[in-house]
Order: C-alpha cells, then sequence, then structure tokens
C-alpha cells in the first residue's frame, strides 16, 4: 500500500446561516474541545456531528454534515461545570440520533429532534459522585435502554480517582465497579466504548488513564457483560475505539500517552487486538504530544478496514493530523497545522461520508487552551482527497445567532 502526505492549506468557506431571535453573542471560548459523530440527525442522508464550546454560554452545537448549518444548540450559564458530550444512540426510539452530556456532573441526555431533555442522572449514584467524563453504550443488562461507563470525582490527595462505573440507563444503577489496578493512581480520566472486544455480542469498555506502582502508565479493557477485566494495556492517557482492524469479529483499541512539557519524548500509539491483547502495529513520531488525539475515522482509502486519526499537540515542533491505514499502520495523509495553529489542541472525528462521494470524511477541532484571543475552529475535510469542505468559527456561529 503507497501513502501520500500532501500538506494542505485551509480556506474559509463562508456558510449560509439562519436567523433565530436570540440577541447574544458571546465569544464561543474553546469552539472544538469536542467533535463527536452523531448519525443522521436530520434525515437529509448524510451524518451530522457535535461541537463543544465549553466555556461559553451557547456551548453545545449540533452540526449539520452537509454544509455546517445549524440544527441545535444548548445554552446555559459559562459558569455552569460542564464535562464530556457524545453521541446517546436513539435513545427515545423515534428513529432520530440523540445525544447527551455532563453538566454540574449531572448526565443529561437531549433529543436529536428537537433538543428536548429526555433523560437525567443525578450528581450521585448509590453513593458514587459522577465525574465530568462518560461513553455512551448499546443496552448492556438487556432492559431496553442504553447504558453509560462514567468517571468518578475522585480525592486529589489520595492520587485521585481509582475506578470508573458501568452505569445503567434503565434502572439508573450502578451495575459494576471497573477498577483499576492495585496500588496505582489517577486511574479512570478517560472512558471509552470499545464495541465488543471479546466476541460476545456484548458492548465493552476502555477505561485509560491509570499509572501503576512503578510509575507507567496503563489502561484497562472491561466486559460489558459482568465488568471482568479483559486487558491490560500498558500505555493508556488517551483511549479510542478503532473497531475491527484484523478481520477476527473483535473490535480492537487504540490507545497512547502522549507527552507534556517539559519533559517532551517520543510516543507510541499502540493498536491492540481484542481478542488476545496482542500489539497489532504501532505509530510513533518525535513530535511532541503525539498520540493527544485519537480517532476512528471510518475507512477512508476502501480496503475494507477502518482507518485511524492521530493528532500531535505540537510545542517545539508544528503540530499535525495523520490519517493512517488500520490494516498495517500505513501513513495515508497529514494536516499540519498552520504557522497561526502551531500550538493548537485536535479534536478528532470520523464523521461519516457528508459530501456524497461514498467515502468517510473527517472533522478536525482546533482550540487554543490558555489563549482567549483564539476561540477555536472547526474543519471538515474529504476523505477522498483531503481537500477542505467548510469550516465552522465563532463568526459565523455567532452570525447564526443574530
Amino acid at each position: 500500500m503507497s501513502a501520500s502526505m500532501p500538506m494542505l492549506v485551509c480556506s474559509l468557506v463562508t456558510l449560509a446561516t439562519t436567523v433565530v431571535q436570540d440577541s447574544a453573542t458571546p465569544a464561543l471560548d474553546m469552539l472544538g474541545d469536542e467533535i463527536v459523530a452523531l448519525g443522521d440527525v436530520d434525515q437529509d442522508g448524510a451524518g451530522d456531528f457535535l461541537v463543544t464550546a465549553p466555556l461559553a454560554s451557547h456551548w453545545l452545537w449540533v452540526i449539520s454534515g452537509v454544509d455546517g448549518s445549524v440544527i441545535h444548540h444548548l445554552t446555559g450559564d459559562p459558569g455552569n461545570k460542564r464535562g464530556s458530550a457524545g453521541a446517546a444512540g436513539d435513545w427515545n426510539g423515534d428513529g432520530i440520533p440523540d445525544f447527551a452530556a455532563v453538566v454540574h456532573n449531572s448526565l443529561r441526555v437531549y433529543s436529536g429532534r428537537d433538543a428536548s431533555q429526555l433523560f437525567a442522572l443525578g450528581d450521585t449514584i448509590d453513593g458514587h459522585v459522577l465525574g465530568p467524563r462518560f461513553a455512551h453504550l448499546d443496552d448492556v443488562d438487556g432492559d431496553g435502554v442504553g447504558d453509560f461507563v462514567m468517571t468518578v470525582r475522585g480525592m486529589v490527595e489520595r492520587g485521585g480517582p481509582h475506578y470508573a462505573l458501568l452505569v445503567s440507563g434503565g434502572k439508573r444503577s450502578v451495575l459494576f465497579v471497573l477498577e483499576g489496578l492495585d496500588g496505582s493512581a489517577w486511574f479512570a480520566r478517560a472512558v471509552a466504548n470499545a464495541g465488543d472486544v471479546n466476541g460476545d455480542g456484548t458492548t465493552d469498555v476502555i477505561v485509560g488513564g491509570g499509572r501503576d506502582a512503578e510509575g507507567r502508565d496503563y489502561a484497562r479493557v472491561f466486559s460489558g457483560r459482568d465488568g471482568a477485566v479483559l486487558h491490560t494495556l500498558r500505555v493508556g492517557e488517551v483511549a479510542g475505539l478503532a473497531a475491527d482492524l484484523d478481520g477476527d469479529g473483535h473490535a480492537e483499541v487504540l490507545a497512547a500517552s502522549p507527552s507534556k512539557p517539559p519533559e517532551w519524548r517520543p510516543v507510541t500509539v499502540s493498536a491492540y487486538s481484542g481478542r488476545s491483547g496482542d500489539v497489532l502495529f504501532e505509530l510513533t513520531s518525535p513530535v511532541q504530544g503525539f498520540g493527544s488525539a485519537l480517532a476512528n475515522a471510518g475507512d477512508v482509502n476502501g480496503d475494507g478496514v477502518g482507518d485511524v486519526l492521530v493528532g500531535a499537540r505540537g510545542g517545539l515542533d508544528r503540530g499535525f493530523v495523520r490519517l493512517y491505514s488500520g490494516d498495517d499502520g500505513a501513513l495515508l495523509r497529514q494536516w499540519a497545522a498552520a504557522e497561526a495553529d502551531w500550538y493548537s489542541d485536535w479534536a478528532l472525528s470520523g464523521i461519516g461520508d457528508v459530501d456524497g462521494d461514498a467515502i468517510p470524511d473527517v472533522a478536525i477541532g482546533v482550540t487554543y487552551s490558555g489563549m482567549p484571543d483564539k476561540p477555536g475552529s472547526v474543519r471538515v475535510y474529504s476523505g477522498k482527497d483531503g481537500r477542505e469542505l467548510y469550516r465552522l468559527d465563532q463568526k459565523m456561529l455567532i452570525a447564526y445567532l443574530k
């Protein structure tokens, strides 16, 4: 398989906007902090996606994949404590994908049809104080309602949280406590839907961010059926689902432990077999922050295997986003950061085919931690040739609000 590395220059595409009755025009701080594929929310035949601007009053946007127009947006006091946002499947069974977010440590599910609230889980459950991150699962307990894996809030002086929770959406109770290794610190800073790793027909979960007693990073894969540990992976501050990469019917897992200043170091992103836990391939780069963002891109090169997105935050060197073959780790494409984006953070998502060419496309969020004069943006690129299809920025979305 040959690999290409075109260096692409983003061009601005003006979006059509819809006027609504709202005079507020707040800054959209950290726009693009999260991007999550939702499926076809507006029923136009193309995938749509969710974007957050967590420090803004207009903080969550559901966007049409076709042209970047706004389908829904959520508002709230910018002082609200907000966690992650994500997909929620078809929660109410109306045939339209729904979405979820954590607000004030309460998990809330919203209708994809009209953005009304469908479900809320309080800030505590069975005595556990819920944390800011979650991932939606299929119905693992068989009650007909989707379930979640959630982080918990931990005591800093005790080394942070040491476990995550698998929570029943129907029963509103804890199904399993997912624990880290004995003597470890800061386990369960990241959680993700791992797909069906062990092939038993039930969605499994990955919990990352742990550091064992010897100071080594690790992540764990747990069974959604009974909470048993399936694999312990010796890497794992950042973890993401990579689908079935080797054709054995088991979902694989991507994991990395990106370096941070001042001790920059080369980083390896590893693709692990869901069946055996063995490493299928590894991706490395000397660029600072490599592996700071991971995502499943879908089958972009048409070989029948899902491909993967990896971001490098950058620091001393220019950051980038790379698209790799899920079959063998070959480099397919690179989007290099523009000079103005040198120190940017990335949010990545494969969003399905939005331009009608039958090839999955890619959304990249560009944010600037600690740089309030740069509110962030989202760029959508063609999976076929890497060109920019359109972008969302503060100016465009504020125009929508006027």
